[in-house]
Order: C-alpha cells, then sequence, then structure tokens
C-alpha cells in the first residue's frame, strides 16, 4: 500500500523536477549577485514545505516554499521569513540558466545550467583559451 502511494506521488508530480532545478539555479544566481548575503557556496536542504539553503557565516537563510522566494535572518529579521518574489517573475528577469555555483564572472557568450550535480556548459560558438577554463573566469 505504501509502496503505491509513494509511486503514485512520484508519477503525479511530473513539474517537481524542473521546480528544484529552477529553484537551485535561483540559490546559486543569488550566491553569484549578493555574496555579501549568501557566501560560500551552500548546499539545498529539504524540510517540507521548504527548500532552503543557510549561511552560517552571515546567519541568513534563503528559501522556497510554494513558488516564492523567501529570506530569513541578518538584516532580514529573524521573526519570521521575509517574502521577495515568486519563482516565475524572478525566472523572467533573470532567465533559468543563471545560477552555477561559484560563476560569479561567466565571459560573454558563455551559459551555464546546473541541474543537481550536472552542469551543461555552452559558449554561444566561441572558444575558451585553457586559462579561463583553469581559472574559472
Amino acid at each position: 500500500m505504501l509502496i503505491s502511494v509513494l509511486s503514485s506521488l512520484i508519477v503525479s508530480s511530473p513539474g517537481s523536477a524542473q521546480n528544484n532545478a529552477d529553484i537551485e539555479n535561483i540559490f546559486n544566481w543569488a550566491e553569484n549577485n549578493f555574496a555579501q548575503f549568501f557566501p560560500n557556496h551552500q548546499m539545498t536542504l529539504n524540510a517540507e514545505p521548504w527548500h532552503y539553503r543557510f549561511y552560517p557565516s552571515t546567519g541568513i537563510y534563503i528559501g522556497a516554499r510554494d513558488e516564492q522566494i523567501f529570506v530569513l535572518g541578518g538584516p532580514f529579521g529573524n521573526n519570521e521569513p521575509r517574502f521577495i518574489i515568486t519563482v516565475p517573475d524572478l525566472l523572467a528577469q533573470i532567465g533559468r540558466d543563471s545560477g552555477v555555483p561559484a560563476c560569479r564572472n561567466p565571459v560573454d557568450g558563455f551559459t551555464a545550467i546546473q541541474n543537481d550535480h550536472v552542469v551543461n556548459i555552452t559558449s554561444n560558438g566561441q572558444c575558451f583559451s585553457r586559462a579561463m577554463i583553469i581559472s574559472g573566469v
């Protein structure tokens, strides 16, 4: 009985994998663009209904729930999570391929999309020098 319930949940939620990838991209984008709040790449944790990351050095959380992004801690306050923006609205502004950990300064034409531990990189037909690849620039 338990196995059939679990399998029906997995089958009935085909959008969840894309949603998780979108959340990962948003969290990575936040790390890349707001390092003062979200330094040092952290792993995403889950505590239903939340997906979140915690940054011990700043005491700040970034979280997603019900297609919404929230922050908590530091200058955002510790009383309750503060709503920032919806996932679709933020993705419309930043795109779906804007958040690969540690890619703070990609070169023009470089796009990278991360889904869990797989990163797909395209160069828009450009070549990268060996030095650029080694340094991560």
